[in-house]
């Protein structure tokens, strides 16, 4: 059985998440190993009230420990940090924002890896990012404070005026009802699309800019409990 031989790292260079060492190799030849950290987005969320710098309150969220939280609205938006430890419905990172946040949204993103082909190659593709165009007039809906009407009541305006095109929208819910995203909901109310209890996640849809949103129930039922925040993704 052949043996593999090893070589201690002489050099290391270390930038975030990406992790270089320089080896010896046969003759004159150095190998230059590197190592990337990717990740991908594992759900969208909102902080809560009461919230500080290091812990970020948010009921039934999907952070796991090792993920990045990146804040997408308010004063933070831009700020990543990472995910250390988590309970139920908090969120502790390695080191404080700038400043606590209010009821604002944030993405979570999950380690990843790089996938080689059968060849040996990584496929690469360009794609132009999407940005988070626009959210609720009151980022955090709080179903205690702010009932979401059953189906027989008009559906209740949460965006008066959409900033821009949309073309998917990022949900994270935690009424557990069907939830129905309505255009013109003062007016004749559209049904664009219906959020799955508990959904967090994209959802494909096609919204003009100017376009006034809102949500009701799909069941004849008022909704008062959980939360519901939406990122509008241009």
């Amino acid at each position: 059985m052949p043996t593999i031989h090893g070589h201690s790292d002489k050099f290391r260079t270390n930038t975030t998440n990406v992790y270089t060492t320089i080896n010896p190799g046969d003759g004159n030849r150095l190998l230059l190993d590197v190592s990337q950290n990717t990740y991908s987005l594992r759900g969208t969320d909102a902080a809560e009230a009461s919230s500080t710098s290091s812990v970020i309150n948010a009921t039934a969220h999907a952070a796991k420990i090792g993920d990045i939280i990146e804040f997408t609205a308010g004063a933070l938006s831009g700020e990543r940090r990472i995910v250390i430890s988590t309970t139920t419905n908090t969120i502790t990172v390695n080191s404080p924002f700038s400043a606590a946040p209010s009821t604002d949204a944030f993405s979570i993103f999950k380690p990843d890896i790089i996938k080689l082909t059968s060849a040996g190659t990584i496929p690469v593709s360009m794609v132009t990012a999407d940005d988070v165009v626009d959210f609720f007039d009151t980022p955090l809906l709080v179903a205690s404070s702010t009932n979401i009407p059953a189906s027989a009541s008009a559906p209740l305006t949460v965006v008066a005026s959409l900033a821009a095109d949309v073309g998917s929208i990022e949900i994270s819910d935690t009424t557990g009802e069907y939830i129905g995203v309505y255009s013109d909901p003062a007016g004749t109310p559209v049904l664009e699309c219906i959020i799955g209890p508990g959904h967090n996640g994209p959802i494909p849809v096609q919204l003009a800019a100017g376009t006034v949103i809102g949500v009701r129930n799909m069941q004849n039922a008022t909704i008062s409990t959980g939360f519901l925040a939406i990122n509008f993704i241009g």
